[in-house]
């Protein structure tokens, strides 16, 4: 539990940054909290963990979606993923380096079975 509070408050003015950089407009007010609803996806899923010195449970690998753009990244044809997962690590490929999780193109697309 400590530890996930610990991530949510590190992860959650990332996520508003990103939402408001990338989302404009795609989201809505959660009743709860008052903030723009969002999703987190793992750029690089957690189930390869294990292929990593690093945690991949970092902001660096977090996207923050809204939940239609989140279901596109597990849902939609094979093309369409291929071509967001590709703009998100391009995106991300500094901070990612930095976070010691870099990955190739090639191996994040077999990751997401686009292969």
């Amino acid at each position: 539990m400590a530890k996930t509070v610990e991530l949510r408050t590190k992860v959650e003015p990332f996520i508003r940054k990103e939402l408001e950089k990338s989302y404009p407009g795609h989201t809505f007010t959660a009743k709860v909290t008052s903030r723009n609803f969002v999703e987190v996806h793992h750029l690089i899923p957690m189930a390869f963990q294990d292929a990593f010195n690093h945690s991949l449970d970092v902001p660096a690998n977090i996207i923050a979606a809204c939940p239609n753009c989140h279901r596109q990244l597990h849902h939609a044809e094979k093309n369409e993923i291929a071509d967001v997962v590709q703009r998100l690590l391009e995106s991300r490929e500094g901070v990612m380096q930095q976070a010691g999780i870099s990955t190739p193109i090639g191996t994040l697309f077999k990751y997401y079975r686009l292969n």
